[in-house]
């Protein structure tokens, strides 16, 4: 499982984020499959930021969100692409993924870890617990997020499983 976040052209380093107020099902675990709340998401209506996002309201490729999911990874380091670094607009920023977050490259799903080639992707240290986000559906599917295809997250992970148990109370 995975993150992913963005940074600011003129950003060396990532930022922590504000933990306080987490709903509940907001648990401290490890390597999960994420992204930070600036994160654009192609959605049926356009791009918007997933931490923006309303199940009620918004689809993606017209499937329903069931959820949007809120959590802390521990993950002690993150892949950085650079704008640019898979093909030309693909990640459309710089963008930081978790090492185990899988992103469509060459016709198939790879983990990011994977694609470090030491000059536009390499390691980046996580200089802190980072909340992050994520988009479950129905059926695991695919969306864009800075313009690279991602998975969603599947409806059978733990985390999945907390969010609706924690929605039915």
């Amino acid at each position: 499982m995975c993150g992913f976040y963005t940074l600011d052209d003129n950003q060396d380093n990532l930022n922590l984020f504000n933990i306080e107020g987490l709903p509940t099902l907001s648990n401290i675990i490890p390597n999960l499959d994420n992204f930070n709340e600036k994160a654009e998401v192609l959605t049926d209506i356009g791009l918007i930021e997933i931490s923006k996002i309303n199940p009620d309201i918004h689809t993606i490729k017209n499937q329903k969100i069931i959820g949007v999911t809120k959590t802390i990874s521990l993950d002690n380091f993150f892949i950085i692409f650079e704008k640019d670094s898979i093909d030309i607009n693909i990640p459309n920023k710089k963008s930081i993924v978790s090492k185990k977050h899988k992103i469509y490259h060459k016709e198939k799903f790879i983990e990011a870890i994977e694609l470090i080639d030491n000059k536009n992707i390499k390691k980046i240290n996580n200089s802190g617990n980072k909340i992050l986000y994520n988009i479950f559906m129905k059926n695991h599917s695919i969306m864009y997020v800075n313009n690279m295809i991602v998975e969603t997250l599947h409806p059978n992970n733990i985390i999945a499983q907390l969010y609706l148990l924690n929605s039915y109370k």
